[in-house]
């Protein structure tokens, strides 16, 4: 299940919490953080922490400027 989203700046990417309800407290517990390209496709790689998966959106985004003519 996929919780909160976060933008990450003005990139188009954005960070998803990745988890499971826990049934008695009736919170996400997150298990993983994955990021999303401007589309909504979700990359594969899964990251441990809120931090990581930034970093990650990041160097995603400096990429995709790169590759443009």
């Amino acid at each position: 299940m996929i919780g909160q989203a976060w933008p990450i700046a003005s990139t188009g990417y954005s960070v998803l919490e990745q988890g499971e309800i826990d049934r008695q407290t009736l919170r996400l517990s997150v298990q993983a953080y994955l990021v999303a390209d401007p589309r909504g496709n979700t990359f594969a790689e899964q990251y441990a922490s809120y931090a990581e998966a930034e970093r990650a959106a990041m160097e995603f985004a400096r990429i995709t400027q790169l590759a443009k003519p």
